[in-house]
């Protein structure tokens, strides 16, 4: 398959549909960490000028896509910024499920990778309430 139709990719929208499939049924069937080192999945800063809600949510899921291969690579400092241009309102409902859980897998490994490099809060945690507390809140 990769063979037959990766060499006759001519756009980007072509070519994003295509890395979006074919990761897909990788990283459900076989292996959820593998990188064809044979593909250099690329940042695309340009896609097509007309742009429909079809290749909004194509762009979308290659954004996710995309940063989930950055992570693999371990460059996960552009991840938040390339994630914030996802809208995954536009998702058709089949693929939702699993889109919105890479996204989220992505987001907390950002936050965690940005939570282990800052510097700890200086400020201490408040101690739990009591039982008698927590009823005059409510």
């Amino acid at each position: 398959m990769f063979k037959t139709f990766y060499p006759q990719l001519n756009t980007n929208i072509d070519y994003a549909w295509f890395l979006i499939f074919y990761y897909r049924l990788i990283w459900t069937y076989k292996d959820d960490q593998f990188i064809n080192e044979k593909v250099d999945i690329k940042a695309i800063n340009k896609f097509q000028s007309i742009v429909s809600v079809y290749t909004q949510e194509i762009i979308s899921k290659y954004y996710i896509l995309y940063s989930k291969y950055l992570l693999l690579k371990n460059k996960s400092s552009e991840i938040k910024n390339i994630l914030q241009n996802v809208n995954l309102s536009i998702f058709y409902v089949g693929d939702h499920r699993w889109l919105r859980s890479l996204y989220e897998e992505l987001m907390n490994s950002t936050t965690n990778v940005i939570n282990t490099t800052s510097k700890p809060s200086k400020l201490k945690a408040s101690p739990p309430l009591s039982l008698n507390q927590r009823q005059k809140v409510v």
